[in-house]
């Protein structure tokens, strides 16, 4: 006979009250705020300029609400009298959201019977993690995503006391939330489903209490949106480009995409490990080992209690080592080295360790060793917020060290206005772009992407005949010297074939003629120079007589990805 557990039956109640939230959020809101970053990510610069330029821009089937929140958000402000641009509202709502979140699961914690200390440690151990705290100072809606994940495990946990229809239908309608922001949102009904033979008197309720209800909360939250979009604003008109519209990224293998061996695993581990604790720039042997020991040390923990906590909360214990395995799989596959993705399998993580930790807490003898482990787990989210602020946050407050930002700004005051500029950075075209609106660029990376050979060589003969005529007006025309000589992991990263790539790029060489030096930060944090060359009509105009030497130390993780 089955143990009356805190997990499946009794009142829930919130320890502490809602104080200690409370003051999770201020304090959180007041560090995001005074740490806002000036170095974003690729689809923060391009998600502010789809927010600023408005229209069909707005939405995009994979995460379709995401730039029409922020863009309300924008328009609201600017009703109030702001005039700047998208960016610093879209990261103040960021932070907000991120700030919403930690609260939340401070106060979920609380209802999962943890102690104000273990809940206020779990929840600023999350705000803390590298990966929540640097998506949280981005402006993309991942932290409004991680608020909607921790809604669900609260109904969730309400769930397994009480099954009810009302509450299945709930979940349902929050994975429909996430959904309309990312359509990752999804695997939570199959997660959610898996649950059933530990559900309380399931007999004969199936279908209408646990299967159906979380279904049709899905369906009804992500339907009417998708459907007054597709055809109103985006004017699609039948099923078929409907269809093909909602799963376009399944039509093309995203260039980060993992190959599925041992390798990938363990990269996989480092970079989730990476979302709690930052290993330092982008040196791969850090990562690993920073990474898979914090994530083996936080499974050791798990395997401490972890008995004691399936006996007492066998259901939501479960439940996470579902969401844990199944999103892994997920992100395995899609993209490893998504640092703000694996914010979605640390939230279940952190969760099981705040509840091993406290009956760890409750089973020490002596209130010696139950002091001392409390103030381990104090010490915790201190310790994580000092590595990650001295390791990345604090220098990514400051705009100088943004060197993509910097190298942008150069080239913008060594060109002329009117100028084609051909970048061999994804984040200095968007920077180009965005900051100092030179609308005139292009990222051949981008434009390459995935190509076969065909359709390689009708977008190179576009951009040859656009450089063509740009010279044939009398305009300049700029590249950056690493398009010459891309290290072979770029290409591959990007899935472009060396030989075509080469090939292209080849008649300009001797075309070229050095215009002023900008700087980078190679994987190794070393700064390296580049060249930006200016292209001439004919070969006769070139000033470089030299060949450009091969750079295999280029930053590209964050080119578009």
């Amino acid at each position: 006979m089955r143990t009356p557990s805190s997990g499946s039956s009794g009142r829930p109640g919130v320890a502490g009250g809602p104080a200690p939230a409370l003051l999770v959020f201020l304090l959180v809101c007041t560090v995001y705020a005074a740490t806002l970053t000036k170095d974003h990510s690729y689809d923060t610069i391009a998600y502010a300029t789809a927010v600023e330029k408005g229209g069909e821009d707005l939405f995009h089937p994979h995460h379709l609400l995401s730039n029409a929140v922020f863009r309300a958000g924008y328009s609201l402000l600017a009703a109030l009298g702001y005039r700047g641009r998208a960016l610093l509202p879209m990261q103040m709502m960021s932070a907000f959201f991120g700030a919403l979140a930690a609260g939340l699961f401070c106060l979920l914690l609380a209802r999962l019977s943890c102690s104000p200390i273990i809940a206020a440690a779990g929840s600023l151990l999350l705000a803390f993690s590298y990966g929540f705290w640097f998506i949280s100072m981005q402006g993309e809606a991942y932290s409004i995503i991680a608020t909607l994940f921790i809604a669900i495990l609260w109904v969730v946990s309400g769930y397994f006391r009480l099954p009810s229809a009302r509450a299945a239908f709930l979940v349902g309608a929050l994975a429909g939330s996430v959904g309309l922001f990312h359509q990752c949102g999804v695997f939570i009904i199959p997660i959610f489903w898996c649950m059933y033979p530990f559900v309380r008197g399931r007999a004969g309720k199936a279908l209408r209490t646990h299967f159906l209800p979380p279904l049709a909360g899905f369906l009804l939250t992500t339907a009417l949106p998708y459907l007054l979009i597709a055809r109103f604003f985006l004017e699609i008109r039948t099923p078929g480009e409907f269809l093909y519209w909602l799963t376009s990224y399944l039509h093309t293998k995203p260039a980060f995409t993992a190959q599925g061996d041992w390798t990938t695993v363990s990269l996989s581990l480092a970079w989730w490990g990476k979302s709690v604790v930052n290993a330092g720039a982008f040196n791969q042997a850090r990562v690993h080992a920073v990474g898979c020991g914090g994530i083996l040390a936080v499974l050791l923990l798990l395997s401490l209690s972890l008995r004691r906590s399936y006996a007492e909360m066998r259901e939501m214990t479960v439940f996470c080592l579902v969401w844990i395995v199944a999103y892994f799989a997920f992100f395995t596959w899609w993209t490893p080295r998504g640092t703000k993705f694996w914010i979605i399998t640390s939230i279940p993580l952190l969760l099981l360790a705040a509840l091993a930790c406290e009956r760890l807490v409750r089973g020490a003898r002596g209130r010696g060793v139950r002091a001392a482990l409390l103030a381990l787990a104090a010490a915790a989210p201190v310790a994580v917020f000092s590595l990650n602020l001295g390791i990345d946050i604090a220098g990514s407050a400051r705009r100088e060290n943004n060197l993509a930002l910097v190298a942008a700004e150069k080239i913008h005051d060594e060109t002329e206005e009117d100028a084609l500029i051909i970048a061999g950075s994804g984040m200095v075209a968007r920077y180009l772009r965005y900051v100092h609106l030179r609308e005139e660029t292009v990222w051949p990376f981008g434009l390459f992407e995935g190509r076969d050979r065909e359709e390689f060589e009708r977008l190179a003969g576009g951009l040859a005949d656009t450089i063509e005529a740009a010279l044939g007006e009398g305009r300049a025309v700029y590249m950056t010297s690493d398009l010459f000589s891309p290290p072979p992991a770029k290409l591959a990263f990007y899935r472009i074939d060396p030989g075509r790539f080469e090939a292209f790029w080849r008649p300009y060489r001797p075309r070229t003629a050095a215009a002023a030096p900008f700087h980078f930060e190679n994987e190794e944090g070393v700064i390296v120079e580049k060249r930006l060359l200016r292209i001439g009509r004919d070969r006769r105009e070139s000033l470089l007589e030299d060949p450009l030497p091969r750079d295999d130390e280029h930053l590209f993780a964050d080119d578009g990805v």
